[in-house]
């Protein structure tokens, strides 16, 4: 038996620069038999680019 999630971050690259970036993460849960976590396979996949292409895309609409 496994669950699953995604989640989409904002994360700080260069607290100077105020620079920042979007991370979808995405992580496998799977379980034992006895229904007890076992491990946490996970994945994360830079977002950036589809972020800002539908806020842009958002503004252009208004």
């Amino acid at each position: 038996m496994e669950n699953s999630f995604e989640v989409e971050n904002q994360i700080l690259v260069e607290s100077q620069l105020l620079k920042y970036k979007w991370l979808l993460v995405s992580v496998i849960v799977p379980k034992h038999t006895i229904g007890e976590p076992a491990r946490l396979i996970g994945g994360s996949v830079d977002i950036t680019s589809c972020v800002q292409a539908e806020v842009l895309f958002r503004e252009s609409e208004r």
